[in-house]
């Protein structure tokens, strides 16, 4: 090869290697970067890997909560048996007396509620309740009294002769005889109406006796006092207008009822519930006094009877802890009818009372 040759395969190669020497480098650049990220990826990996194993599930995490699991992770309350107690303002719809038709209105008051009950594992509860109530009477509600219409009779005022009579003649008495001239009879002879006048009692004459109903007209002089026949007067009282009246006294009730509960899981604290109960209530009156005004008529309620009741409740719970709740919830507490002593009228029916109430409890398992 000539010395020509090898200078322009030498020229040729410097001029490919100078136009791909920036490629070269470009790459010998980025192939160092990636060597520094992976070397780092590496290191970091190497740090964070034990506390991902950390982080990691195990089985025992994985398995369902124990009955000891914080509320906050299982707030599905016990089962089992329950005691609550609970407070109550209470709203009484009116209450009419019959057959009087008075009305009785009532204050808003207060109940106070306990009971012991057991919950399945259905959600249902079953418990037994006590509670007492208590409602002010604000006032009573008189009807009108229509007057009275009475009839009077007046007796018959009979006649009677005003002055002795002395009989110049003979009188001849169908039936009897003559009665003698120059016989005397006596003033006050008691006569009936005529005509003709007749005497309405025997007149005793000491010698004989004129029976009663002889006919006298034929007597002259006979001058006559009195005479009213008998009559009849009407009398009617005044209307006693009604009278609505502010009154003291109180109606309270105490009541055994067994309830009946469904709890409406949410998986949450809150738990709604609905239900119902029957039961006995007794209630009484007490110190409940009303008077039409101006007047001397005076009703007194006292007393009371046992009947029978039930009630309606719904309402939420919140679980505070797993064994224990407050709620807040409406019942509505119908009492039949019952009966009041009403004085001066004797035992009187008190119509059936409804009650509605709001209700704070607290329910503790054991």
């Amino acid at each position: 090869m000539s010395k020509l040759s090898v200078y322009l395969l030498t020229s040729g190669f410097l001029l490919v290697l100078n136009g791909l020497t920036p490629a070269i480098a470009q790459a010998t650049v980025t192939r160092i970067k990636d060597i520094q990220h992976n070397r780092q990826a590496a290191a970091l990996h190497g740090l964070t890997e034990p506390i991902l194993a950390q982080q990691e599930p195990t089985d025992s995490q994985n398995a369902a909560p124990s009955p000891t699991t914080d509320i906050a992770t299982n707030p599905r309350p016990r089962d089992g048996f329950y005691f609550s107690v609970s407070g109550d303002a209470r709203f009484v719809t009116k209450a009419t007396i019959s057959p009087i038709d008075a009305g009785i209105s009532l204050s808003p008051g207060f109940g106070i509620n306990s009971a012991l009950g057991y919950r399945f594992k259905n959600n249902l509860r079953v418990e037994g309740e006590f509670s007492y109530g208590s409602n002010n009477v604000d006032e009573v509600s008189l009807p009108t009294i229509p007057g009275i219409t009475t009839t009077v009779t007046n007796p018959a005022i009979p006649l009677t002769i005003a002055n002795p009579i002395t009989t110049p003649i003979p009188i001849a008495v169908p039936g009897f005889g003559t009665i003698p001239a120059g016989t005397t009879i006596p003033a006050g002879v008691v006569l009936n109406p005529g005509p003709p006048l007749t005497n309405a009692t025997p007149i005793n004459l000491g010698v004989f006796t004129i029976p009663a109903g002889t006919d006298l007209s034929a007597l002259p002089g006979i001058t006559t006092t009195g005479g009213v026949p008998g009559s009849t007067t009407t009398i009617r009282t005044p209307d006693i207008p009604a009278a609505t009246l502010k009154v003291d006294g109180k109606i309270t009730t105490i009541s055994g009822l067994v309830n009946l509960y469904y709890d409406i899981p949410t998986g949450s604290r809150f738990e709604p519930y609905v239900g119902g109960g029957v039961g006995v209530s007794g209630a009484r009156a007490d110190n409940l006094s009303a008077s039409y005004p101006g007047t001397t008529i005076n009703y007194d309620i006292s007393g009371g009877s046992t009947v029978f009741v039930y009630q309606l409740r719904a309402g939420v719970a919140y679980q505070v802890s797993d064994n224990s709740a407050v709620s807040l919830g409406y019942r509505y507490f119908n009492v039949a009818k019952q009966s009041f002593d009403v004085e001066p009228l004797g035992e009187l029916e008190v119509d059936g009372l409804g009650v509605h109430n709001i209700e704070l409890g607290f329910r503790y398992f054991f």
